[in-house]
């Protein structure tokens, strides 16, 4: 039989004696291309994306904080934003005095924020405090009355039964009525109000908002509306009503919103007929013929000044009141009457000689009176003086020491600079 031997095998797993153990794992070697690589630390470049998303936020932020301030602008201003942008950009520019009047009568004078509007027997008008003609527009009313607010002016033709109101720019509402009207008046809002006569009651007021849309109607059955005036708000009304008892006046001051007929307040006059009313945030100026009542909008208190006088002139600028009292038989006798906004008396003392035209400014008076511009301070001091033209009738302060003064025929800047000694 063949004999087999057992085959000697070679086993490279084993180590024999003080051999060395190689280790089996693969060593790695750089690529070419990896030798090239720095070994500094790697900084991580950020993309446009994240600085775009950033300067998106920023814009988005700005759109967002503007578009809240026009809106607050566009409730907080009067009648608006664009408006008040329309009259800004309509007044700009420079006149020149004198400026010739349109007409043969001048009726009134009533100053706006750097405008004054002049309303003559056929037009009204706007100038800015340079003298530049802003408007200029024939009324054609036979008895127009000029009401006005810080931007708009309401012309309506008293016992007849039209009316029209003005920005610094244009024509904003035209109103031909059924009624023949007493009396209007025109907020800061731009709600304006019409008191007319009715077949069906003694009065009746309709309040309109900025664009000629009835928001209110308020009828009086046995009273007649014989003043009325509009929050600057625009949302209440306060009228002045009149009638007849055992042949004796009996007036009261009603309060209205327009969420009912029935007044929020009221107030008893007596025998005293309201003649104008008035208002500004705090409340209503009442002027009668012997007094002057300030009552508040929110809870009806009531200021009086009462005096054997007449009550001659109201005027008011600003956050200021004026009242000029006389007697019928002689003008030259005057008392004067500075009041705050909130109806109360700041100074008052006594001046002798005819008054034309009267306004306040800050705590100061200036004082059209034959011939002449006066500046009063609060203790009746005749601070300055300056000479005015002949046939002078109404004045309008334009500055500390100029004041725009009105004839039938023209309309002359006066410089009140002269000390008196």
């Amino acid at each position: 039989m063949p004999d087999y031997k057992k085959k000697k095998v070679k086993r490279s797993g084993r180590a024999k004696g003080n051999a060395t153990v190689k280790n089996n794992d693969l060593e790695m070697k750089p690529s070419r291309r990896e030798k090239n690589i720095p070994t500094a630390n790697v900084k991580v470049v950020k993309g446009g994306k994240l600085e775009r998303m950033r300067k998106m936020r920023i814009t988005v932020a700005a759109v967002a904080f503007i578009s809240v301030i026009c809106i607050l602008l566009n409730f907080l201003l009067p009648v608006g934003l664009y408006e008040n942008y329309v009259n800004l950009v309509a007044s700009i520019g420079n006149g020149s005095y004198p400026v010739s009047v349109y007409g043969s009568d001048i009726y009134d004078i009533a100053a706006g924020n750097s405008h004054y509007f002049m309303l003559t027997d056929s037009r009204i008008s706007a100038y800015n405090n340079s003298g530049k003609e802003i408007i200029s527009v024939s009324h054609g009313y036979a008895n127009p009355y000029l009401t006005v607010s810080e931007t708009r002016a309401l012309v309506f033709d008293q016992g007849g039964t039209e009316l029209c109101v003005y920005n610094l720019k244009n024509e904003t509402n035209n109103l031909a009525l059924d009624d023949k009207i007493i009396t209007a008046d025109i907020s800061r809002s731009g709600t304006f109000a019409v008191v007319t006569k009715s077949e069906s009651y003694a009065s009746t007021v309709t309040v309109y908002d900025k664009n000629s849309k009835v928001v209110y109607t308020w009828n009086s059955a046995l009273d007649i509306v014989s003043s009325i005036t509009v929050s600057p708000s625009g949302k209440n009304i306060a009228v002045g009503t009149v009638s007849v008892e055992n042949g004796q006046y009996k007036s009261k001051i009603l309060i209205l919103d327009f969420e009912s007929a029935n007044a929020k307040f009221t107030t008893d006059l007596g025998n005293d007929v309201p003649v104008l009313l008035d208002s500004n945030s705090s409340g209503i100026s009442v002027v009668t013929e012997k007094a002057y009542n300030f009552i508040r909008w929110n809870n009806n208190e009531r200021n009086e000044i009462k005096s054997e006088y007449t009550i001659d002139k109201f005027r008011k600028s600003g956050n200021r009141m004026l009242l000029v009292l006389n007697h019928e038989g002689n003008k030259n006798e005057n008392i004067i009457i500075l009041l705050a906004s909130n109806g109360k008396k700041i100074c008052e003392f006594k001046y002798d000689g005819a008054i034309a035209d009267i306004e306040p400014k800050g705590n100061h008076i200036y004082c059209l009176s034959d011939n002449k511009i006066l500046l009063f301070g609060k203790d009746g001091e005749i601070l300055r003086e300056g000479k005015s033209g002949y046939g002078a009738i109404r004045l309008k302060v334009l500055t500390s020491n100029t004041v725009a003064v009105a004839s039938n025929t023209a309309i002359e800047k006066i410089t009140v600079e002269k000390e008196v000694e």
